[in-house]
């Protein structure tokens, strides 16, 4: 499980940055749109910590999160492909409150 200052940091982020549906994430939403719209479901399936080498309490966390797109069926796959670019560019090699998104 990741931080919570580091997933704090990217729902944030994302919340900010995307503005075409809704944001849910994983065991706090509980209810997806009824209508069947488009939404984002955002989660952080894997996070390792591990101690510097060094004499001082410092640690580093390494891991990933998802965000799962979720289109009405018969949409197309265009849609799904532009949301996702316009995902990668938010966080691909990028830095934002103590945390570093590297390129997958």
């Amino acid at each position: 499980m990741a931080h919570k200052l580091v997933e704090e940091a990217v729902e944030s982020r994302l919340r900010t940055l995307w503005t075409e549906c809704p944001v849910f994430t994983e065991n706090l939403d509980t209810q997806t749109p009824s209508d069947g719209s488009p939404f984002l479901l955002l989660q952080f399936p894997v996070s390792q910590v591990a101690r510097w080498p060094i004499n001082a309490r410092r640690y580093r966390e390494e891991g990933g999160f998802r965000i799962v797109i979720c289109l009405p069926t018969g949409i197309g796959m265009d849609t799904m492909r532009a949301w996702g670019e316009l995902l990668r560019l938010m966080f691909l090699d990028v830095s934002f409150a103590g945390v570093n998104c590297r390129v997958p």
